[in-house]
């Protein structure tokens, strides 16, 4: 529960860091977020704004991770949606207004998987690198080197193949694991 809220010195601005189910007290108001982050496909968060002081405008600032860059980004808030040219990726997305009890704000992140490469100038490392989902560094469930030496980007294809659990498949695309699957999940579970 470290570091979800933050808040700005002279009380005015809320900073959301993190996308945990959680509740927070902050200047006159009370501030409830529902996270369905990671697991959820699509849902990230939902933050209520569950008691807001009478006067006076404030401001939400919701970070917008650097892995949300897909064009199924949605921020909606009090029904209506935010332009998507102010959700920029790696900065924070800042709401102000008058808030009342009951507005709400709503988030859909959508995680895709990626590959990115080993940060490595030696040309034997070219294509080497690791897989994430949104946020996860994905690892594979084997009792051999099997993935390790197939996990050139080209060589791999890795899909989500569960919508309700955070389950993965790498398959070689080439020959470099002999057309096995590998099973793979996100590191931290293991």
């Amino acid at each position: 529960g470290d570091s979800i809220y933050f808040r700005s010195p002279d009380n005015a601005t809320l900073f959301v860091n993190l996308f945990e189910s959680s509740t927070v007290a902050w200047g006159g108001f009370s501030i409830e977020q529902v996270a369905a982050f990671p697991v959820h496909p699509h849902k990230t968060t939902a933050i209520k704004v569950v008691a807001a002081p009478a006067q006076g405008e404030h401001t939400i600032a919701l970070r917008v991770p650097f892995w949300a860059t897909g064009e199924n980004t949605v921020i909606v808030c009090g029904g209506a949606p935010v332009p998507t040219s102010r959700i920029v990726p790696g900065e924070y997305l800042l709401i102000t207004r008058k808030w009342a009890a009951g507005d709400t704000v709503t988030v859909s992140f959508p995680m895709s998987v990626r590959f990115e490469q080993l940060d490595d100038q030696r040309p034997q490392f070219a294509g080497y690198g690791t897989f994430f989902y949104g946020p996860l560094l994905l690892a594979g469930l084997t009792t051999n080197n099997a993935l390790a030496t197939g996990n050139r980007s080209a060589d791999l294809v890795v899909v989500r193949n569960s919508s309700i659990e955070l389950t993965f498949e790498a398959t070689s695309a080439g020959n470099c694991t002999g057309g096995e699957t590998t099973a793979m999940i996100p590191f931290n579970e293991i």
